[in-house]
């Protein structure tokens, strides 16, 4: 039981003396976790067991030993402060125990700054040990020098394995650093000036570690005294390379970048230059109709030229920026490479280069990829054989694996081939084999960045082979897909001819037809080609007027522009649908992608054309969606 609690304990503790004398023990102030530790080990040191409560603070003191322990107090609001409780017994005339003084001294401060003294000890251990800071120290009358044990260890040797003086230190150094060790080992001025050096020096399994030496003589009663550090800095030497190479790699891609733009400037003015050069020139009335239609055909090719490279910076662009995506279907293997050849057949007969195909047997039928985007691939590796062959030919072969279920088309060309420091190049973004190339050839740098990337899309990958003067062979892999055995062919099937009734537009096509676009050329141009076929048409120049002209008259067709002022097309297909209105609906978009195309049939579009569009795929959207009235009837 407390029998005395003074003003500095009221002050200290929060209670009033009242409140715990003679009613109250010790327990009240200290933390029972603490009481039941302090018991276990007074129990080991006095060899007597010592229960939990108040014996735990008198046991020394009974005993006639010193008890001085430091113990956490706990306040009549809660809050805790550590005290350093000091108890003695107090004894009678007869030396007999009558009680027991316990004097608590607040020691919050000590413990605070003792907190502090330890974090900075393990603060400073943790980065000579962490870090890899190694000391040392010579005395300018002395050779041997002291070095601390993780000096040792950044290097992997154990305390005292190296002898103890800077010439032997010395001979762990490179031959290339020695200037910069001898800076922070050897300086022997009498002044405090701090010197300082990186150098290599060879750990004991063969390596080299980098490291920072900083030295400093101080003199200190007449002696002159040599300490100093060591840092590992590998970590930061290698950081510091691939800092080096990556500020390296960013300066030749914004070089490439720049040449690209240069470039993709000189490829986009060039076809502009024909299509705006020879329309004038259709101007002139003096020109034979001959002269006409070379003119004419002039500006197809370059448009489409021109179609092209705006595909490949959107592709590339989104490639780039991940929203890429494939679309997975059954496709005739054997078409893919027809329309390929078909393709470019015409184009190498007037270049005066051969251009064949050849199969090796057994192949499939039928693949599940994305045709679209193998054409493409192939449409690039074969245009770019096209481009860089000037004699000889081109041969496109193909393969099946049964084991890996791949397919291996190679297009193979006699042209200029490519040293071996070209090709890791090759598929690289704004990149042809040197500008060389550019200037002789032309072309955006994009085709094969795009046609790998297509290909790693598809599941696949393009390798190549070249030799430098003799030519170049492309091989993209992809995988055939769910394909079973009965699609697998030992010769060349009979393929479905392609519709040559789709080059040109069907005519006598009876029908009214309304044209919802806001571009009044496009109205001319799309007018123009629909009343050539015998169509009736009509146009809204917006959204809303397109949706008020089509539910108060009769249409068979309607031509919807996705992008325009007032209400877009998106908006009015989907108020027509919203009021059950069942014309088939042709979107027009710009938007190319996969995902542009499904959001027009989202919103109730029956097909979708992509603008600019050709003849052949508006022919294709006539025969669909109209009986041409030239074709002759069965008879009844």
């Amino acid at each position: 039981i407390i029998r005395t609690f003074n003003p500095t304990a009221e002050r200290m503790l929060g209670y009033r003396a009242e409140e715990v004398v003679g009613k109250e023990t010790p327990a009240i102030i200290h933390d029972v976790d603490e009481v039941v530790a302090m018991s276990q080990e007074l129990t080991e040191k006095l060899g007597v067991l010592v229960e939990p409560g108040f014996e735990t603070f008198v046991a020394e003191a009974r005993r006639g030993v010193q008890s001085v322990h430091e113990w956490t107090y706990i306040r009549k609001d809660g809050t805790t402060f550590p005290v350093l409780l000091t108890v003695t017994a107090i004894r009678d005339a007869n030396n007999q125990i009558t009680g027991f003084l316990g004097l608590g001294a607040d020691i919050s401060e000590r413990v605070r700054l003792r907190k502090k003294v330890e974090a900075n000890e393990a603060r400073l251990r943790l980065t000579t040990e962490g870090v890899g800071i190694g000391t040392w120290e010579l005395l300018a009358q002395e050779s041997n020098i002291g070095l601390s044990d993780q000096w040792y260890e950044m290097l992997g040797y154990t305390p005292g394995e190296v002898a103890h003086t800077p010439a032997a230190l010395r001979t762990l150094c490179h031959l290339d650093d020695l200037d910069a060790f001898d800076r922070v080992y050897r300086n022997t001025e009498s002044t405090r000036k701090q010197s300082k050096g990186e150098y290599r020096l060879r750990a004991k399994d063969g390596s080299w570690i980098w490291c920072l030496g900083i030295g400093r003589s101080v003199a200190e009663k007449g002696t002159n005294r040599f300490v100093g550090i060591q840092m590992d800095i590998s970590e930061a030497k290698h950081v510091q390379e691939q800092l080096e190479e990556a500020r390296a790699k960013a300066e030749s891609a914004t070089e490439a970048k720049a040449a690209f733009v240069a470039n993709m400037s000189h490829e986009i003015r060039t076809p502009l230059t024909a299509i705006i050069g020879y329309a004038e020139q259709l101007l002139e009335n003096a020109l034979s109709s001959e002269e006409r239609d070379e003119f004419t055909q002039i500006i197809v090719s370059s448009g489409e030229h021109l179609l092209e490279l705006i595909n490949d910076i959107l592709d590339f662009s989104k490639i780039d920026a991940g929203m890429l995506r494939v679309s997975e279907s059954k496709e005739n293997f054997f078409s893919l490479i027809q329309l390929v050849e078909d393709g470019f057949s015409k184009r190498a007969r007037e270049k005066g280069i051969t251009l064949a195909v050849r199969h090796q047997f057994p192949l499939p039928n039928y693949i599940f990829t994305d045709g679209l985007r193998v054409r493409q691939i192939l449409i690039n590796l074969t245009g770019n054989a096209l481009k860089f062959t000037e004699s000889g030919g081109i041969t496109i072969e193909t393969s099946y694996n049964d084991e890996t279920n791949t397919v291996a088309i190679s297009v193979s060309d006699t042209g200029v081939g490519l040293t071996e420091s070209q090709i890791p190049h090759l598929f690289e973004a704004f990149s042809q084999a040197d500008d060389t190339t550019t200037k002789r050839f032309g072309g955006t740098g994009l085709g094969l960045s795009i046609s790998q990337r297509l290909a790693a899309f598809l599941g696949g990958e393009i390798t190549v082979k070249s030799e430098f003067g003799k030519g170049s062979e492309f091989t993209l892999t992809i995988p055939a897909g769910d394909i079973g055995r009965e699609t697998i062919v030992e010769k060349l099937p009979k393929l479905v001819p392609v519709d040559e009734k789709l080059s040109s537009l069907p005519t006598g096509i009876e029908g009214k037809v309304l044209i919802v676009e806001d571009a009044v050329l496009n109205q001319k141009l799309l007018s123009r080609l629909l009343e050539s076929s015998g169509l009736e048409v009509e146009i809204a120049e917006n959204g809303k007027l397109g949706l008020d002209r089509a539910l108060a008259e009769d249409f068979q067709l309607i031509f919807m522009d996705m992008q325009m002022p007032v209400m877009d097309g998106y908006t009015a297909t989907q108020e027509l649908r919203k009021r059950n209105y069942e014309i088939p609906i042709i979107g027009c978009t710009a938007d190319v992608s996969e995902a542009g195309r499904t959001r027009c049939l989202i919103v109730g579009c029956d097909d979708v054309i992509s603008k600019p569009f050709s003849k052949k795929i508006l022919a294709r959207v006539l025969q669909q969606y109209f009986a041409a009235a030239d074709e002759e009837e069965a008879p009844a």
